[in-house]
């Protein structure tokens, strides 16, 4: 089973400090915790420090379903139990965040 955690964080509580966090250890968190935290910018997701949030994936990119489907595949295939998603803008634009939700509605090892 497959965890989504949508991390969606208003201003001024501290969204960018875990943002920085999360992409700063996305090595050690896939690695040692289980955790893919998805560097959407290059084809190998667990790794690099380019990737400091997913606002302009999750708010902009017409292919994010796709990206989102290939780490949750790279989870499958590596045995990884979590996955975060992490984007102030879903809190103003809630329809973001159905978007994702949507994703996984007919995904019985995704939640």
């Amino acid at each position: 089973m497959i965890t989504v955690y949508i991390h969606s964080g208003t201003g001024k509580t501290g969204t960018s400090a875990i943002q920085a966090f999360l992409n700063y250890n996305r090595e050690n968190l896939f690695r040692d915790f289980s955790c893919l935290y998805p560097n959407f910018n290059i084809s190998q997701m667990e790794k690099g420090k380019d990737c400091h949030n997913h606002c302009k994936f999750v708010l902009n990119d017409k292919d994010f379903n796709q990206k989102l489907e290939k780490a949750i595949d790279l989870c499958r295939q590596q045995n990884i139990s979590k996955i975060i998603i992490s984007c102030e803008g879903i809190f103003a634009n809630p329809a973001a965040g159905e978007k994702i939700f949507s994703h996984f509605q007919d995904k019985s090892d995704v939640s």
